[in-house]
């Protein structure tokens, strides 16, 4: 069994048994089988993220009496490894974080004063801030510990591309600021790496740019630098006007928890991580990444990652029905969709695309509080990532089939996938699901997607 496979297994069962106490044990009962828990996590992590350590014999204690203190105990506590403190103290605040967005989301439904309204909007912001700064902290140590899953896959480059900069446009509230792209057109059609990871790097480098310019252009080149055989080198560079950055700053620009200039967590706020996520990210594919710039005068990064060559006849490629396209779009107004999606730009995206439709988009990467937002609100139809960390998308569906509430068994669910193997179709049958689309998707296909399974239907795939 795979490191991060076994990781999930254990967060899931963490969870059952977090429900477990709940329902079935005593507060002292519960809070023993917790503690006992707790041990044997701690060992299986100092394992797997240190290695060469050997496991902790002095976490064995008797469950039906308080866990003994003594100084070897502590030591347990003393001795954990930084990079997994940041994984679990980041993972424990996501949940409670979770519901303080729901709650507000439910609150905002209430009839508030604008005062009010404006309270909770402003919690809101700050969540989503502090959600923002978690998400790149998981990432720094999933990276970090050598556990992040990194993809390869035959995708459609151009495809890829343009939906980051079609995001990025919706970023840009300043008319004064100019964003553009241009892409060699060499460079093949279809590549073989990780689409994810690659969307990431770019959204989080334009994303900078837009936060740092004022006044003036951002733009996005696209050069196929060499090739060799199969393989082929493509140079990303990333110039604009904005503020720039020092000298004596710029050499420290990808070291974690280090912004260029003292102000400007205060006036652009952010962790700090940003830049050595996509440092290891783009290393992790075999890349490099360098960054020029001038105080006042602009910033440019280039990296450089090897892709290679891929095959269309690879993609499993679904054919949909693009006629009627603006009679699908007034199909879906007023639908209410939950989306399972742990990718940031897929998550934006889509966000972006319902909205437009004037549908009501309910986005999240929690399977808990998904299935509560199934239970509290009324949904319309379901669009499952197949591939979540913790639970997949296979067991949020197979939650959802059983519940005993006909608006939640019945529910309308669409799988999304960038991999969908004959396999995975099976699968999709066994667990009713409706139907599936492939990542990247066009927007025509999404509209379609939707106005074809907005009613409840036998499973059909």
């Amino acid at each position: 069994m795979k490191t991060k496979d076994l990781l999930s297994q254990l967060s899931r069962l963490e969870r059952s048994l977090e429900d477990f106490s709940f329902e079935e044990l005593t507060s002292n009962e519960a809070s023993s089988l917790k503690k006992s828990f707790q041990a044997f996590k701690i060992n299986l992590e100092e394992k797997v993220y240190q290695p060469t350590g050997a496991l902790r014999a002095d976490t064995n204690f008797d469950s039906e009496k308080e866990c003994p203190a003594n100084p070897n105990r502590s030591q347990v506590n003393n001795s954990v490894n930084p990079i997994m403190l940041v994984a679990r103290v980041s993972h424990e605040i996501r949940t409670p974080l979770n519901g303080i967005i729901g709650f507000t989301d439910l609150l905002k439904e209430d009839k508030l004063t604008k005062k009010q309204l404006e309270r909770v909007d402003a919690i809101q912001t700050a969540s989503y801030s502090l959600m923002d700064i978690i998400n790149e902290l998981l990432d720094y140590s999933k990276l970090a510990s050598g556990l992040e899953h990194f993809e390869r896959v035959d995708f459609n480059f151009k495809a890829i591309v343009n939906d980051v900069m079609y995001l990025c446009n919706t970023l840009v509230t300043n008319k004064n600021i100019k964003l553009g792209v241009s892409i060699d057109p060499s460079i093949p059609k279809i590549i073989v790496g990780d689409p994810s990871k690659l969307s990431q790097v770019l959204l989080n480098l334009l994303g900078n740019a837009i936060k740092f310019v004022e006044n003036g252009s951002i733009h996005l080149s696209i050069e196929q630098k060499s090739s060799k055989g199969t393989l082929h080198f493509l140079e990303f560079t990333i110039a604009d006007t904005g503020i720039g950055i020092s000298e004596a700053h710029l050499e420290h620009i990808f070291d974690s928890f280090k912004q260029a200039e003292h102000n400007t967590f205060a006036k652009y706020g952010g962790s700090g991580l940003g830049l050595s996520i996509v440092k290891q990210i783009i290393e992790s594919l075999d890349g490099s990444i360098a960054v020029t710039s001038k105080l006042g005068e602009g910033t440019t990064f280039k990296f450089v990652i090897p892709f290679v060559k891929g095959n269309v006849n690879n993609m499993a490629v679904k054919k949909i029905d693009d006629s009627g396209l603006e009679k699908k779009k007034c199909a879906v107004k007023d639908l209410s969709v939950l989306v399972f999606e742990d990718n940031l730009l897929n998550q934006k995206l889509i966000e972006q695309q319902l909205k437009t439709w004037g549908c009501i988009p309910h986005i999240t990467d929690n399977a808990h509080y998904g299935l509560t937002i199934l239970e509290n609100k009324k949904i319309d139809i379901v669009l499952m990532d197949l591939k979540m960390p913790g639970m997949s998308g296979f067991e949020v569906t197979d939650i959802i089939r059983k519940n005993k509430k006909d608006k939640v068994n019945q529910i309308p669910i669409v799988a999304i996938s960038a991999d969908f193997t004959k396999k995975d179709k099976e699968q999709c049958t066994e667990n009713g699901i409706n139907d599936f689309i492939l990542k990247p998707y066009r927007t025509g296909e999404l509209s379609s997607i939707l106005a074809k399974n907005i009613k409840p239907m036998k499973t059909t795939l």
